[in-house]
């Protein structure tokens, strides 16, 4: 797979891969509202499926993965103390 195989395409922007799934997800959801309309203010969420919402539950499932990792790394630190 090439490097323009896993980039997320916008209208006037190309986000490029991080390598990590919930923060890709977040640019790929940003992405794709930016190519369905160049405009901020057509992102809206009447529509089932609304890209506000899109974007989101993107972010939402990066914080969810997050803090699950911070609360791992709590409790390894707390076995060495």
């Amino acid at each position: 797979m090439t490097k323009e195989d896993t980039d997320f395409y916008a209208y006037f922007h190309t986000f490029h891969t991080t390598g990590q799934s919930s923060i890709d997800g977040i640019l790929s959801a940003i992405a794709k509202a930016c190519k369905s309309y160049h405009y901020t203010g057509d992102w809206n969420d009447d529509d089932i499926g609304g890209f506000w919402t899109y974007i989101q539950d993107a972010a939402d499932n990066a914080a969810n993965e997050m803090k699950i990792l911070e609360k791992a790394h709590h409790s390894m630190n707390d076995d060495y103390e």
